[in-house]
Order: structure tokens, then sequence, then C-alpha cells
């Protein structure tokens, strides 16, 4: 069994927003832990001392707007050695401890059906609906059910914070498109595409 708490963390950010990157960091330590590595993705190094578990990796220059956020994503992601990991945005922040025993039911499942993400958040939308109700349920616990996406699904691809596979996340990250077109795009091309997406109901990992 894969063990989540080593499967990597990266946060990907940008420019400016030293305000936004000091408020996750403390939320992150502490809800999540302030011993788990996270590895924070952005151009130009933030101009106060990060935690001792946050690690910068600058991707170069920042050149462009949201138009170049694939394709510096697609260059950086495309040459980091890993098979699984966790991707936040800086703006995803922890409000509640986590709850690492779904977690790692949610990624067992994952590892073991070869799903390409598993959302951590509650995806339920205002109307009470996961996705429209394109989804089914897998697997029953105490208090929360780990459930898997239709082929048809909405937002099969999303910037919501999730486990990824790394073939399958560096795929649709398509060179030229903003965060919205890689989901909006991205999910129209995802559909039928044979992948499993996952998430919870009832109780969330995060």
């Amino acid at each position: 069994m894969l063990d989540i708490k080593n499967v990597p963390i990266y946060l990907t950010t940008s420019n400016g927003r030293d305000h936004i990157l000091k408020v996750f960091c403390h939320l992150f330590n502490k809800y999540w832990s302030s011993t788990q590595l996270v590895n924070v993705v952005g151009y130009e190094r933030p101009n106060f001392d990060l935690p001792l578990n946050f690690k910068f990796i600058s991707m170069g220059k920042q050149i462009g707007g949201p138009k170049m956020w694939a394709t510096d994503l697609r260059k950086f992601f495309s040459n980091e050695n890993v098979k699984y990991f966790v991707h936040f945005f800086d703006v995803q922040f922890l409000t509640a401890p986590t709850r690492f025993d779904i977690m790692q039911d949610l990624f067992d499942y994952m590892v073991n059906t070869k799903a390409a993400r598993a959302n951590l958040g509650n995806i339920r939308e205002s109307n009470g609906l996961i996705r429209y109700g394109k989804f089914h349920v897998n697997k029953q616990a105490l208090d929360y059910d780990i459930c898997t996406l239709t082929q048809d699904a909405e937002y099969r691809i999303s910037t919501q914070v999730s486990i990824w596979e790394m073939d399958y996340y560096v795929r649709y990250l398509i060179p030229g498109r903003s965060p919205w077109e890689y989901e909006v795009v991205g999910s129209a091309e995802a559909k039928y595409d044979g992948h499993g997406h996952l998430c919870t109901d009832r109780e969330y990992p995060i």
C-alpha cells in the first residue's frame, strides 16, 4: 500500500501573491501538517520566509498572463519524475483538519482501479447534486462514500484540489490554455476518454 503522506504536494502560484501565500501556508500547517513538504511552484521567490516545510521552485521569468498558465506548467510537470501528486492552487485554503483516513482509502481505490484523478473536496453543487447526478457510488464506509464520475460528467478536468496521475494531468495541459480553458475545453475533450475520476461524498478528505 502506498502511503498518501508520501505523495508529493505541489502548490502553484504566480508573482504578486505573497499575501495569499502567507495565508495558505498558515492554514496548511494548521490543518494538514507542519512537517509535510509542500513544493511551491512559481516564478519570483516570495518576499517573506516560507515555513520550513515549504520548498520554493522557480519556473523562471513570468512572461504573459493566464494564457501562459498551461504552457509553463506543462514544461515543469513534464520533467517531474513522480507517478501521483496532489495539486493545490494558492487560493485553496484548508479550513478544517484533514481526514487522512478518507484520503488514504480514496487513494488506495484510485491506485487499485488505475483512476486518473481523485477530487479531495466537496463537489456537491448548490442544487445538491454531484456533477448533475452523473456519478455512481463504488464503496460505502461508515460516514463517507467513494464515487466515480460518469464518462459524460461535466468538469472531469478540474482545478479543484485533487490527487492526479501525472501523465494524465500533463496530457490536458495544452500550451496556450488559461486555467478556465483547461477546465472547460479540457473537460469536453476528456468525456469518454475511458479514465476514472473519483470523489467522496458525505465526508471529504479536505
